[in-house]
């Protein structure tokens, strides 16, 4: 892996490796003797001369199959919570997320304050019925550039209705709204639009001590991005659509 001092940009630089019958000298041969002397290539040619100065590496992380192997490790994402500065999550549905910190994280904004009002409430019906919900606006400024701080938002919301028809089922719809994003300065393409979501999830418990746990993420399969930078994605990250999950828990008795 490959971190750019763009602080942009990730690089994956991967040789093709089995595991099951290479040997440590054949997966530190040419493929990456190759790798680094570009490396060094190209950080040569930018220190003399500028170009491409966003793309020279700020630090390389060679994972060897061998050692992966001996430590037991068989996905990718167990492997790359071994590189420094990136954070790998995974929620309930399984979807996984891989987060770069250091350079590729927010940068400290020395003069940025935060400035809004929430409000929250919460009302039950009778025993099986429960609604709850916030709003919450915010004036997030950068007092560097005197503009809005970049990707951030003015509006959030929340309602949740809870439904538990019998003691055995729960269920739960969750309405999300985000207002705009804010580009940041320089950037031209208009600011990101709105948009509300509903989740609905559903816990059921089938048999003791068995519980079934299902739902649908982004019910309404609402178009949604998360904020990119113009270089990297014009278009922003596209996230998920409707995504359907399950799950199964045993609740012991101890």
């Amino acid at each position: 892996m490959v971190e750019t001092a763009s602080s942009r940009i990730l690089l994956f630089a991967a040789c093709a490796l089995n595991t099951a019958g290479a040997t440590a000298q054949d997966e530190t041969g040419p493929e990456l003797s190759q790798l680094l002397q570009v490396l060094e290539q190209q950080t040569e040619i930018a220190t003399k001369t500028g170009l491409n100065k966003d793309y020279v590496p700020d630090h390389v992380t060679i994972l060897v199959g061998s050692d992966l192997q001996q430590r037991g490790i068989r996905t990718v994402a167990r492997a790359l919570r071994l590189v420094p500065g990136l954070d790998v999550m995974q929620d309930e549905t399984g979807t996984g997320q891989v987060l770069g910190g250091g350079k590729l994280g927010f940068d400290n904004v020395a003069r940025a304050c935060t400035c809004g009002l929430e409000v929250k409430a919460e009302r039950r019906f009778k025993r099986h019925i429960a609604v709850d919900g916030n709003l919450s606006y915010a004036q997030p400024h950068d007092g560097t550039s005197d503009t809005d701080i970049a990707d951030s938002t003015h509006w959030l919301g929340n309602l949740g209705l809870h439904l538990t028809p019998w003691n055995e089922l729960d269920v739960h719809l969750q309405f999300t709204h985000a207002g705009e994003h804010a580009r940041a300065p320089g950037d031209t393409r208009d600011d990101m639009t709105a948009y509300t979501t509903a989740d609905l999830a559903i816990e059921w418990q089938a048999a003791q001590p068995l519980i079934l746990h299902s739902g649908l993420r982004n019910l309404a399969d609402m178009r949604r991005h998360d904020p990119a930078p113009a270089d990297t994605y014009v278009d922003d990250f596209p996230r998920r659509g409707r995504t359907l999950w399950l799950g199964l828990a045993y609740q012991s008795s101890v």
